[in-house]
């Protein structure tokens, strides 16, 4: 069995090395995983071939092509040669056929290479990902139908969104996040041993009505001796954070510097509770096992979690940032022990899934 993965990430971003990295080991487990990590930063690159496992392999190393750009159809008809059985790409939001003409000539030429793959008889599968064209005109509806209904699974990360595209494509199933293939880590504190709160965010446009939510929580936490930080592993978040920072400045505050890289992850297991608007930031704190609560705004890139959410915990662990106070925070608080365990049974059900869901799509 051979894959091929096309690896992608945005600079900066670990949610996304953490997603690609935990998707490509485990394809590891069922045959060769070929991935092409073309124009992809080094940090991206060094951590997804930071391994022994002799089945991750780098694509254009090994063949001296690489899929993007102009070599797609020589790509393409070498996978064909080569035997290749199955054709993916990075976990989490997937782009669709859309206006305006430039992004959408890019993505139907993206679309295209997809296409070919599967009339080469490759099993085209993305898995661990969003994909809303639902509110586009009916004949990019359609046309969006007819490209994805190519393909042979598509893993959808929400139920919301799996029931969504259930209604015009027959071959959409739930897995969870990939992050939930992250493994559980030994000798974490106990949660009352944890006395400190963190929290991160990526800009909002209505960022005064954050900060005066985010006084509500200081000052909850203040009252009960716990230390606050911020923290931050998107780098395009770090301009925001040090603004929030400073508006909070009147309380008991710090600011992690710098940002949190891949290596670091385990600085979550020393919160009690994780605070954030980044899906991957508060699903960290989730695994190393702090209390993540998503505080988002209506915005569709941070609305999903609040899908994401509703699909994995057994608890609401989310609100809109307007609906912000401290009854909230003392039901949080008061019921963190028995929480806590609740949480870490909802990730191992998830984790669960996602194996079994990505198992079943490889040997399909």
């Amino acid at each position: 069995m051979k894959i091929f993965f096309s690896a992608y990430t945005r600079k900066g971003n670990i949610g996304d090395i953490l997603i690609n990295k935990l998707q490509i080991e485990e394809y590891a487990h069922y045959g060769e995983i070929y991935v092409d990590c073309t124009g992809m930063p080094k940090d991206f690159y060094d951590v997804i071939f930071n391994e022994t496992e002799p089945n991750i392999k780098d694509f254009v190393k090994t063949y001296g092509i690489s899929y993007r750009g102009r070599n797609m159809f020589r790509a393409l008809r070498l996978m064909q040669k080569e035997h290749f059985t199955h054709f993916t790409k990075s976990p989490g939001p997937y782009s669709y056929i859309k206006l305006p003409i430039k992004t959408f000539l890019i993505r139907l030429i993206g679309a295209l290479g997809y296409w070919i793959a599967s009339k080469k008889r490759m099993k085209v599968i993305a898995l661990g990902i969003d994909l809303n064209y639902q509110k586009e005109s009916k004949w990019l509806l359609k046309l969006n139908d007819l490209y994805f209904s190519k393909y042979h699974l598509l893993g959808i990360r929400s139920i919301k969104n799996t029931q969504q595209l259930s209604q015009r494509l027959a071959n959409v199933k739930y897995i969870p996040d990939i992050a939930f293939l992250y493994p559980t880590p030994v000798n974490m504190p106990k949660i009352e041993d944890r006395k400190r709160v963190a929290l991160s965010f990526r800009k909002v446009d209505v960022e005064t009505e954050l900060i005066e939510r985010l006084k509500v929580l200081c000052s909850f936490f203040n009252d009960r001796h716990y230390e606050i930080e911020i923290i931050y592993q998107v780098e395009e978040d770090h301009a925001f954070c040090e603004r929030i920072f400073k508006a909070l400045s009147e309380y008991n505050i710090v600011l992690h510097q710098p940002i949190i890289n891949y290596y670091q992850l385990n600085i979550y297991a020393q919160y009690a509770f994780v605070f954030s608007n980044r899906l991957h930031v508060a699903l960290m704190g989730a695994m190393h096992g702090a209390i993540p609560y998503a505080i988002i705004s209506h915005d569709i890139k941070e609305d999903k979690i609040g899908c994401i959410f509703d699909s994995v915990f057994s608890k609401k662990m989310w609100c809109y940032q307007e609906a912000i106070n401290n009854t909230i925070f003392e039901e949080l608080f008061n019921e963190q022990e028995s929480l806590s365990q609740l949480l870490q049974s909802d990730i191992l059900i998830q984790r669960d899934m996602c194996k079994m869901g990505i198992k079943q799509c490889i040997n399909d």
